[in-house]
């Protein structure tokens, strides 16, 4: 695709052929679901294959009209209506007819309208979660967070970080007045049967710069709070133990002390764990911790390990 943008570029008779454009649109699509996860598909067609010619671009915007109700009932659950309307119960009669083409819309503006809805319900449903995850009443649950995705599902982009909030599973991780358990069960549950990307990190201003920083992933949370089980997991789910993050955690041994900065999950744990020990918290009270800080250097040994034996076989 990279070659056939740079030799058409000089050439406009050569816009006419395009080898995309040559599939079948079903083959195309399969493409696109190896190319791009359910609900990015859409973006792909419009932002990295559409520009790379004009053919190609014409084709997107008012073409492939296959791939756009295979995007539209795939990936958003919807069916293709664009161009139907209801006959309306005061003649009496079922079925449809067509729409006049002052009001007919493309399956392409369906598929964007649906994508807007889902970012709404997005946004709500991770509201939801955000405000059950602090809540003393209505504390994080399994069954509470299968509710949520269940009222405002069938589809949610679990992967989509909120502006200068968190993820999903980041937002599971921050729970409070809950066990461990319960935070593990709430991060399998969307890891595995949502697709949640465990190194996805939340946003955080960066007010002294008037920008965004890298704010904490799932690992560097349940690292920081001292979370064994959860660690553990993450870390087999594909986490990585090198990535860093922004972020502000209190004490257990004093809340109103709180420690900040910018670190990697192992360092978060060894800082969490010096500053609650000078803190006065009990050594058994700091062996989760102490575990977290295990788990993260194995890791790290092995990834270490990995790329030490890599090296030497391409050597």
């Amino acid at each position: 695709l990279a070659w056939d943008h740079h030799e058409t570029m000089g050439d406009p008779a050569a816009h006419k052929q395009n080898i995309l454009l040559d599939l079948p649109e079903v083959l195309l699509y399969s493409i696109l679901t190896f190319v791009a996860p359910p609900t990015e598909r859409a973006s792909v067609l419009c932002h990295q294959l559409g520009p790379t010619c004009t053919l190609l671009h014409s084709a997107v915007e008012s073409g492939l009209h296959n791939v756009w109700s295979m995007i539209l009932c795939k990936d958003y659950g919807s069916v293709d209506e664009s161009n139907k309307v209801s006959i309306g119960s005061c003649q009496g009669q079922t079925g449809t007819r067509r729409k006049s083409k002052r009001l007919r819309c493309t399956t392409k503006s369906s598929v964007e309208a649906c994508h807007r809805l889902l970012l709404d319900r997005t946004a709500v449903a991770h509201y939801a979660l955000s405000e059950m995850a602090v809540s003393f009443r209505t504390p994080l649950t399994l069954a509470r967070l299968r509710k949520i995705m269940k009222e405002y599902g069938p589809v949610i982009k679990v992967n989509y970080s909120q502006e200068i909030s968190g993820t999903f599973l980041v937002e599971c991780c921050r729970a409070r007045y809950v066990e461990e358990i319960v935070i593990f069960r709430c991060v399998k549950e969307l890891v595995e049967k949502h697709g949640a990307d465990v190194n996805l990190a939340c946003t955080v201003e960066n007010k002294s710069k008037s920008s965004y920083v890298s704010g904490l992933t799932p690992l560097i949370v349940a690292s920081a709070r001292g979370m064994p089980k959860v660690v553990d997991y993450l870390l087999q789910a594909g986490a990585s133990p090198h990535t860093v993050g922004t972020g502000r955690f209190r004490l257990h041994a004093n809340v109103a002390k709180s420690i900040s900065g910018t670190f990697a999950p192992l360092v978060w744990s060894k800082y969490m764990s010096d500053k609650e020990s000078e803190n006065g918290l009990p050594k058994e009270s700091l062996r989760p911790l102490n575990q977290c800080i295990k788990l993260l250097q194995k890791a790290l040994e092995k990834n270490q390990l990995s790329m030490t034996s890599g090296h030497g076989h391409t050597s």
